[in-house]
């Protein structure tokens, strides 16, 4: 969920356990493409699910100083581009699969906006677009932030995770803020039921899979596993 370069950059990291957090948008990033001197240009990239991309910078407000002032970004796709462009790729489909594509992309969003505190009465009357989600917010405790504050479950890092796998967590779920208040207050555990390729290959060999033995199982040698050869059937001359 980090890009490499700007994860270089962080000094907190984002939270390594499962759990109900909180996050401030501190910046609204529209992945914009690049001239062969890497200066962006004035056009917003396409990514491969055909839309267009943007990047929602957020901080982490927690209690646990190890937490609080994290940073991570969300990946946020759109059908349009920040001028209110269609993507080619949508524009090109047939109507039905255009207006499916469309209302995904509305409900994604409208999830995002009201986990950020707007109403659904607010959004069925005006039109608001991502870039209100950095705009300066007061919270209810009289604190001010650059940006809206998004509430959500997360996805942290498993503890079975090879060393040689990068992963740094991710929002599983974004809540409105009556929701996320309820499961802090009764103490809910966010479950992760993810499913990782290490743990998939580590069922094909015998024994308890010990990823943190470079891939060995029980602390013995690497699992090897012999396919039997094929046999040629000889068929008989007619």
């Amino acid at each position: 969920m980090i890009p490499n370069k700007q994860f270089r950059r962080f000094t907190v990291l984002p939270p390594r356990t499962c759990g109900y957090f909180r996050a401030y948008v501190q910046d609204v990033i529209f992945d914009m493409k690049k001239d062969t001197k890497g200066r962006p240009t004035n056009e917003q990239r396409v990514w491969k699910n055909g839309v267009y991309g943007a990047f929602l910078e957020v901080v982490f407000i927690s209690d646990d100083q190890m937490i609080n002032g994290a940073k991570t970004r969300f990946p946020v796709g759109s059908c349009w581009d920040k001028e209110g462009n269609l993507s080619p790729a949508v524009g090109k489909l047939k109507q039905k699969d255009m207006n499916k594509a469309m209302f995904m992309c509305a409900q994604d969003h409208k999830r995002l906006f009201i986990s950020a505190g707007f109403s659904d009465e607010y959004l069925a009357t005006n039109d608001i677009e991502l870039t209100a989600l950095g705009e300066e917010y007061v919270d209810v405790d009289g604190t001010t932030y650059p940006g809206r504050i998004l509430h959500f479950s997360w996805l942290g890092v498993p503890a079975d995770k090879p060393t040689n796998v990068t992963l740094y967590g991710k929002a599983a779920r974004f809540l409105p803020r009556e929701e996320w208040d309820a499961y802090i207050e009764n103490g809910d555990q966010v479950e992760d039921k993810r499913e990782f390729a290490w743990r998939k290959k580590a069922t094909t060999g015998s024994g308890t899979a010990d990823t943190s033995n470079n891939g060995k199982v029980d602390g013995s040698k690497k699992t090897t596993i012999t396919r039997p050869k094929r046999t040629t059937r000889e068929v008989p001359a007619k």
